[in-house]
């Protein structure tokens, strides 16, 4: 049951939502969430894969046709708290979050809360940020693009992610079982290459199957036939949802990241290109830690968002 509202009224700017969207997910489950703990939070419709603004529509026509089909079509998640936003943006206790694809602050609300949810520039390959905005990292690996005297970059770390439950369920029931038992019956090779960059890879050939692009349903699907999963993005999630589903799990990667990724994600196998394969076993052995990592989820995020929620109210009440 969700506690009385309290504190900043939150906007958090997402596209519709979709389960084979991390970002998507991640953006409307940290509105679930600040309702749910206690706070006032809402949807606010973004224009998907576009930035708003004049110069890349040519018209303002352009625009606001735009915009209304966005609000025409949007949907959020039935099991999650998400109203959509009706209101007027210029109140002055709203707090947007953005996430860092979204290009300056169209929405023109005065208090910005700029969300990475991954590197500053990597999908748009530039950056425009707005005056006094505050960033907030999805993880402390990610680069924010920080200048002096003109955004600030928060020590909280915001990052809100939930169990998936059918990898969740099946590692739990098979966690006791051997990777010979239960590769017995799987003849595939899956992939994926989503934000990094494809190499040759001796488990790859034309019979491998890329997941890229699929539906979540299929992809869960493929990975339950599956014995490898080669990832060439280091950050997807896809990586622990398919150890969990019992295969072993590989990312081929550069040197940095696999020192990071053979102490916070041990469940993985690490790679580098023209070196020796490693024993995919080691991280077998480890899967129970995944299922530690699973369990706490729900903790780890509610103690997140409460910090974040803690920072605006302190700022807002300064201000005031």
């Amino acid at each position: 049951m969700s506690q009385p509202h309290i504190g900043p009224k939150f906007l958090v700017a997402a596209p519709r939502y979709s389960n084979n969207s991390g970002g998507s997910m991640a953006l409307h489950l940290l509105c679930h969430m600040l309702n749910e703990m206690g706070s006032e939070a809402y949807i606010l419709p973004m224009p998907e894969g576009e930035i708003v603004s004049y110069p890349n529509s040519k018209t303002i026509e352009n625009v606001r046709d735009r915009q209304n089909s966005i609000w025409q079509t949007f949907s959020v998640s039935e099991d999650l708290n998400t109203p959509i936003f009706s209101g007027n943006t210029l109140d002055e206790d709203l707090v947007v979050i953005y996430p860092e694809v979204v290009h300056g602050n169209p929405f023109r609300v005065k208090n910005v809360a700029r969300w990475l949810l991954y590197h500053t520039g990597f999908h748009r390959k530039e950056v425009c940020l707005s005056r006094g905005e505050v960033q907030f990292l999805w993880s402390k690996e990610y680069i924010a693009a920080e200048i002096k005297g003109f955004v600030e970059l928060s020590n909280v770390i915001l990052r809100v992610e939930s169990s998936p439950n059918d990898a969740h369920t099946a590692l739990s029931n098979e966690l006791t079982l051997g990777h010979t038992e239960l590769h017995r019956n799987r003849p595939n090779v899956a992939y994926c290459v989503r934000k990094g960059t494809q190499l040759e890879h001796p488990l790859i050939d034309e019979r491998a199957i890329n997941i890229d692009g699929r539906p979540r349903e299929e992809v869960i699907n493929i990975l339950r036939t599956s014995k490898y999963f080669i990832s060439f993005d280091p950050a997807t999630f896809y990586s622990c949802i398919a150890a969990a589903l019992g295969c072993f799990s590989v990312v081929v990667t550069d040197t940095d990241v696999e020192q990071q990724g053979v102490t916070t994600r041990p469940w993985l196998t690490f790679e580098r290109k023209g070196f020796e394969l490693p024993n995919y076993e080691d991280a077998w052995r480890e899967r129970r830690k995944l299922l530690d990592h699973f369990e706490s989820f729900d903790v780890d995020a509610r103690k997140s968002v409460s910090e974040f929620i803690e920072f605006w109210r302190d700022r807002l009440n300064k201000k005031s």
